[in-house]
């Protein structure tokens, strides 16, 4: 899917076309078309300061209704949603529905425009995928995130070759483009800057049968201990089919990238529920161990430093991580999410409370 796709404000009645196995470019590219009632592709971007707990999350959405993605009730197909913490530990959560998105592809990256006449939210990709840069221009909020990749992009289950599954469960499909990244990020919410350095991260998911239709947890994450890059996903569907991904790399050498049985992370300390039931409480701290390729075990405690995001069925924490490799132990920076969405009634489904910004 190369090329420029324009998504206006109104989805698509009919059919959509969805890609499950990859080719020779168009990395990043959309992966859903048109953007129909049932379908979501977004383009996730996020941030974790030196500190573990300052933050940023940016999340470029194509939706057409909650049968695609839970979320709030808004009309129009680009949605964006910025999330972040400052140094204190306080949280801010922004969303932003614009009338059009653009997207352009060029190579394997992608580069995309959410917004309007006078305000706009941008995402600018390399053709190789070793840089990204963020430009949030709103009322709300304004200022630059900067992404440069430290470790190569894969699919689920295998490197960056034509011909592969891109699939994560089935139904869902999962590039990562960046899985860690030197970040910088210089922006101002509301008059307050937030300012930092630290690992930063970039993937996108897609769905044509609606997400929490296929997916019924997931637990996610992304580190960087020491030497080594690690990013995971421990998944159960619907029909609690287990589905995983397990990814490592050591200065810049892939160690693993495998969907088999390689990776199990579990909840561990209060809220321990696995498999989650509808409404069951939401844990916060997981133990971690992944099989690389060459056999042996790393383990990591992911230790949550605070919670950046969360409305029930999600959350999603920024702290530390553990990791131990042999007899090599290594401290770092963890970003991780949990989805449960057994019980979800994806039709009727509201974010409450939440303010809304139109970008005209």
């Amino acid at each position: 899917m190369q090329g420029i796709q324009v998504f206006d404000s109104e989805p698509y009645h009919g059919p959509s076309d969805y890609r499950a196995v990859s080719c020779e470019n168009g990395f990043d590219a959309p992966k859903v078309l048109p953007v129909n009632d049932t379908t979501i592709d977004w383009w996730y971007f996020d941030a974790v300061a030196d500190d573990g707990i300052s933050s940023l999350v940016v999340v470029f959405f194509l939706r057409g209704s909650n049968a695609g993605f839970p979320g709030p009730s808004y009309e129009g197909v680009p949605w964006v949603q910025v999330t972040g913490t400052y140094p204190n530990g306080t949280t801010f959560l922004l969303n932003f529905v614009g009338n059009e998105a653009i997207v352009s592809t060029s190579g394997q990256g992608a580069s995309g425009i959410w917004g309007g006449e006078h305000h706009n939210i941008s995402f600018t990709g390399t053709p190789d995928l070793s840089e990204y840069q963020i430009e949030l221009k709103t009322d709300a909020i304004s200022g630059v995130f900067h992404v440069r990749s430290t470790a190569p992009p894969h699919y689920p289950c295998s490197q960056v070759l034509p011909g592969r599954t891109m699939e994560i469960v089935p139904g869902i499909g999962w590039a990562n483009s960046i899985p860690d990244g030197d970040v910088t990020v210089d922006v101002e919410v509301n008059g307050t800057p937030l300012t930092f350095t630290g690992i930063g991260y970039h993937d996108k998911n897609w769905a044509v049968n609606g997400f929490n239709e296929s997916l019924g947890s997931w637990y996610w994450g992304h580190a960087r201990a020491g030497p080594y890059s690690l990013v995971w996903i421990d998944a159960l569907t619907q029909e609690n089919e287990a589905h995983v991904s397990g990814y490592a790399v050591r200065d810049g050498q892939i160690l693993s990238t495998r969907c088999d049985s390689n990776v199990q992370v579990r909840p561990v300390g209060q809220n321990i529920t696995h498999p989650p039931f509808p409404g069951s409480p939401t844990p916060d701290t997981y133990h971690l161990e992944m099989t690389l390729n060459d056999g042996t075990i790393l383990s990591a405690d992911l230790l949550p430093a605070v919670q950046s995001g969360g409305i029930g069925m999600y959350a999603r924490w920024v702290g530390n991580i553990t990791a131990t490799v042999g007899d090599e132990v290594h401290e770092g920076l963890v970003s991780y999410e949990y989805f449960n969405f057994f019980g979800v009634d994806r039709l009727n489904f509201d974010i409450p409370n939440l303010e809304m910004t139109r970008q005209e």
